[in-house]
C-alpha cells in the first residue's frame, strides 16, 4: 500500500471514530415566547423567544437538553433551531431513533 493510501486510510478511521464519539443526534426543539414560561415582568428576557433543544445519545440511550437560548425575534429563534438540527443531524455512525421535530408555540394575546 502506498504511503498516501495509508494516510487516507488512517484519516478515514479518525473521522469514523470522531463520528462515533459525537453521537448526539437532534431529537427536537420547541420555540416559544419567554413570557409563556412565566418570565417575571421585570425580566430582560420577557419579550424574547426561547429555543429549547433536546438531543439524544443513541449509543448510551440518553436524552439531554441544551441550556435554553434567547433571541430577539421568532425568525432568529427558528434559524437557531435549524442550525442546531443541521449540526446534530444523523451522519456516519450516528443513528436517529426519533423523527426530528421543531414546534412553535405562541398565543395571540400577551
Amino acid at each position: 500500500m502506498s504511503t498516501s493510501m495509508g494516510r487516507i486510510k488512517r484519516l478515514l478511521i479518525q473521522v469514523q471514530e470522531a463520528q462515533r464519539l459525537d453521537a448526539d443526534v437532534f431529537v427536537g426543539a420547541i420555540v416559544l415566547p419567554a413570557w409563556l414560561l412565566e418570565e417575571p415582568e421585570d425580566s430582560p428576557n420577557r419579550d424574547k423567544w426561547i429555543v429549547d433543544v433536546t438531543l439524544e445519545n443513541a449509543a448510551a440511550g440518553t436524552l439531554r437538553k441544551l441550556p435554553p437560548s434567547y433571541f430577539d425575534t421568532k425568525e432568529e429563534a427558528m434559524e437557531a433551531a435549524a442550525q442546531i438540527e443541521a449540526a446534530h443531524a444523523p451522519a456516519g455512525k450516528k443513528i436517529a431513533t426519533h423523527k426530528p421535530y421543531v414546534v412553535t408555540m405562541e398565543e395571540e394575546d400577551q
